[in-house]
């Protein structure tokens, strides 16, 4: 706890996972699952990093793969998505739906983190305020930030 406010996410005396997210983070996380599971159903660029390549030394071997893995992993990813839905108004999470959470927010960082152009090695440019895409970058880039800060309070929660 750090001046008086919990994290988003911490273990109680009883070992439960509890959310500390304020309602507007909460419509935020359920409307970009919502997003996400519209787009898992077309070939959108940004979701890449989400069905990465198998073989970059075999298109025609890496394309039979993606056939045969691509209906699996969407449901996994919709799956997770829903568990998330289903409990983002939750104070409390079992196991099962911490797992699922987490798999859920990186997949959701993974399509911003896309969009944005973030990269290991470096930040995205960042468009000039007078930029027509400056406001969309900026709240884009301000979802991608709250994940990133919720998937680590998981991942601090989880390891204490």
């Amino acid at each position: 706890m750090a001046f008086g406010r919990p994290r988003p996410v911490q273990r109680n005396r009883r070992g439960e996972l509890e959310l500390h997210l304020p309602s507007g983070a909460r419509q935020v996380l359920a409307q970009l699952c919502a997003e996400l599971r519209e787009l898992l159903g077309t070939d959108d660029p940004s979701l890449r990093r989400l069905f990465p390549t198998a073989y970059a030394d075999d298109a025609e071997r890496d394309a039979e793969y993606q056939i045969l893995a691509r209906s699996e992993l969407v449901d996994r990813r919709l799956a997770a998505l829903s568990r998330i839905e289903e409990t983002v108004e939750a104070r409390t999470l079992e196991e099962d739906d911490v797992a699922a959470w987490m798999h859920g927010i990186n997949q959701l960082r993974l399509v911003l983190g896309t969009r944005l152009g973030v990269s290991e090695d470096e930040l995205p440019e960042t468009p000039p305020l007078d930029h027509p895409d400056a406001a969309t970058w900026a709240n884009a880039w301000a979802a991608y930030e709250f994940l990133s800060a919720l998937l680590d309070a998981f991942v601090e929660a989880e390891s204490s």
